[in-house]
């Protein structure tokens, strides 16, 4: 059922909710107000998406037995799962661009079909570990307040293709075991307090986006990187890599953007051939 886009105004009747066959709502981008309560919305055990955005006067009633926390959403997308099997079919997650705060909810290793969570720019600060995870195809926490070391766990999502940590305050080495997930495209982990070297065992060829930009990273830029001949965008920059100009970086056929600014190069620039790769200034 598709109500966005318009002028709607006042509560969500209750009637609606009892549509329980539907797999889709959007009733994003009204003037709907007031709080509904989330066993309502829990009878829809086929729902997938969930679109209440840009409804900035209305809020969602979640209860437990322990507690009762009302959570606005004038920037939500789609609706998560919050309790263990509410929603069995839900595939794609988005809480982004909201005011969502503390330990990234623990129902994520329960969502056994998920594809896709968003919950970036929010103001979370931790987050549990990743049990071992079939479907989890796209990762975005970023602009957030996540500390500490990343999770050795997060290479139990075992099909990744987009890990977005940027923005947040991570510390520590980035796990060597990133870059050898076996379908990831995109790596985002540009500032953060990251430290140490790049990981040197980069032996897929998937690899199209890296960006370690503004971390506390430190050379030589590992070789291995030449195995990833679908990298199109490489940043590197505001680190603390210490490295002859890497030459051998032009032998990747599909390289478009290198960035390799405000970092600890040093010696001639040789052995270049005639190419096209965009250096930003």
């Amino acid at each position: 059922m598709f109500l966005c886009n318009n002028m709607l105004q006042g509560n969500i009747p209750e009637p609606l909710f009892n549509l329980v066959n539907l797999t889709n709502l959007c009733l994003s981008s009204n003037n709907l107000s007031g709080l509904v309560n989330f066993k309502l919305i829990s009878k829809f055990q086929n729902l997938e998406s969930l679109s209440l955005s840009r409804n900035s006067q209305l809020s969602l009633n979640f209860e437990s037995d322990s507690e009762t926390a009302n959570y606005s959403f004038p920037s939500l997308r789609v609706l998560p799962k919050s309790f263990g099997e509410v929603f069995p079919s839900l595939v794609y997650v988005d809480l982004s661009n909201n005011k969502l705060s503390g330990r990234v909810p623990n129902w994520l290793p329960e969502m056994s079909l998920l594809q896709s969570l968003n919950l970036s720019q929010n103001m979370f600060t931790s987050i549990d570990q990743f049990s071992m995870h079939y479907w989890l195809r796209s990762l975005d926490l970023s602009f957030n307040s996540l500390g500490g070391e990343m999770s050795l766990s997060i290479c139990n999502t075992a099909v990744l293709q987009i890990l977005n940590l940027s923005r947040n305050k991570f510390t520590g080495m980035i796990p060597q075991c990133i870059a050898n997930l076996p379908f990831l495209q995109v790596l985002d982990v540009e500032m953060n307090k990251l430290h140490g070297s790049v990981p040197n065992t980069f032996s897929r060829m998937t690899f199209s986006t890296l960006n370690l930009n503004g971390n506390q990273l430190q050379g030589p830029l590992p070789k291995s990187l030449s195995n990833c001949t679908y990298l199109e965008v490489l940043n590197l920059g505001n680190n603390k890599i210490e490295d002859t100009f890497p030459y051998w970086l032009q032998t990747l056929p599909n390289l478009k953007v290198l960035v390799l600014r405000a970092n600890k190069l040093h010696g001639p620039i040789t052995k270049l051939r005639s190419r096209t790769i965009h250096f930003p200034v």
